[in-house]
């Protein structure tokens, strides 16, 4: 799978110890947990007749900006995936409203600054759309924007120790409630900034973590790859309403830690994840190249040095590394499981288990709803993944026949293990014959 989100990795550690950050190093258990919750996530739904009610959304104040076009009036625009729902405020943590395919045409009337959620109004229907999941013909900076009170979003800003700004890192807003966990994603700008918004009767603790970055972002190289920066704070609880900005850290570093991965046969291994933790809870990733090399920046201390395996969860053994003013000597670490090869990308499977193949692009489906002979209903809820064409992944043989009419597969433990049933449409995998 694809993904240059770290959110496997941030997140792994992001929800490691404190993270995504606390000053403790965190137990295997803790990584697992991290392993267990995943980045990244657009809200949309499967095709569904559900009809949508008109709703009054949060608007406390509409303030056109100074240096945007004149506002002439809503814009045309229409629904471009698969189906997309319509919310009540603009994050995935306000009420779903309706749903509407692929294809609905819709006018959008507001934003808010950050440009990622716009308001539409569908036949009547006023709501907010994630932005890139439409098609919007015509200038956005034109629409007003809508803002909220302090009361209704959770601010905060990424910055290096020398108060330098960095943008693109995504962080994510999470939400424990009867009805399970909502979570919200959203990416720092060229200030630093990120603003995640609330609904407006969302009480009690919520959960902030840095859980990706982007490939424009000032911490990585042109591979991707966190590059000259370490991880510092990256993870706070904020008791609702939040009453001080959140400040996320990276340290600039000069120091490298250059090693090689190894499966149990003494081959080298691409594409693993290796992670550091120093003792006061820093974090430092890398991925190994196509020879099985990897190197992660890294600062003076104590680090513990470990690979990682998503699918299925697990870790490496742990080699303790001591920095002082110079880069240390090169190590050596085994991949989990015996490690990862093209031919089984997660290691050991089940015996019902059958690698396929994307074959143009698609999406890995979290199933909340079921009927009452357990068959999945399909109605969609976050998180999603994207594929691209060719990625592979595990399924069970058998095609499961959803409600609806349509055949999905069931994933094998799919990537970032997490702790629900997940599914992929039947017609846009391709079985790879053993």
């Amino acid at each position: 799978m694809k993904l240059h989100h770290i959110g496997f990795t941030l997140l792994l550690f992001s929800l490691l110890v404190a993270c995504t950050n606390s000053s403790t190093t965190p137990s295997a258990g803790d990584i697992q947990t991290a392993i267990a919750q995943t980045q990244a996530a657009n809200s949309t739904l499967t095709s569904s007749n559900t009809t949508s009610t008109p709703s009054t959304p949060l608007q406390p104040s509409v303030t056109p900006s100074p240096t945007n076009p004149p506002y002439t009036g809503p814009i045309t625009g229409r629904v471009s995936a698969f189906s997309v729902n319509l919310r009540n405020g603009p994050s995935t943590l306000h009420t779903v409203i309706g749903s509407y395919p692929g294809g609905t045409e819709l006018l959008v009337t507001s934003r808010v600054a950050e440009n990622d959620w716009v308001e539409v109004d569908i036949n009547g229907h006023i709501g907010w759309m994630f932005a890139e999941l439409l098609v919007i013909e015509g200038n956005m900076n034109s629409l007003p924007i809508i803002t909220f009170p302090d009361s209704l979003a959770i601010r905060g800003r990424v910055e290096d120790t020398d108060g330098n700004p960095i943008r693109g890192i995504t962080v994510s807003v999470f939400y424990h409630s009867t009805q399970g966990e909502l979570r919200v994603n959203v990416s720092s700008d060229q200030d630093g900034e990120f603003s995640a918004y609330l609904p407006k009767d969302l009480v009690g603790t919520l959960d902030v973590q840095v859980t990706g970055r982007e490939c424009h972002s000032p911490v990585v190289d042109f591979e991707c790859q966190l590059d000259n920066y370490i991880q510092l704070e990256d993870r706070v609880f904020v008791t609702i309403p939040q009453y001080e900005d959140i400040i996320f850290l990276y340290k600039p570093v000069t120091l490298k830690l250059k090693g090689k991965v190894y499966n149990s046969d003494g081959t080298l291994v691409a594409g693993i994840t290796v992670a550091g933790i120093r003792d006061d809870g820093s974090k430092t990733f890398a991925t190994t190249n196509a020879l099985g090399e990897f190197s992660m920046p890294i600062d003076e201390g104590i680090w513990g040095v470990f690979t990682i395996s998503l699918d299925p969860a697990g870790e490496g053994a742990r080699v303790a590394v001591t920095v002082a003013d110079s880069s240390p000597a090169n190590i050596e670490l085994f991949a989990p499981f015996g490690g990862i090869t093209l031919a089984t990308p997660i290691g050991a499977v089940p015996s019902n288990v059958v690698l396929g193949r994307f074959i143009s692009g698609g999406l890995l489906r979290k199933i909340n709803n079921y009927n009452a002979a357990g068959k999945p209903v399909m109605k969609i809820y976050e998180p999603r993944y994207k594929f691209q064409q060719d990625d592979q992944i595990w399924l069970y043989a058998e095609p499961v026949l959803a409600d609806g009419g349509n055949y999905f597969y069931e994933v094998y433990d799919p990537n970032y293990i997490y702790p629900v049933t997940m599914y992929v449409r039947v017609i846009d995998i391709e079985i790879i014959p053993k």
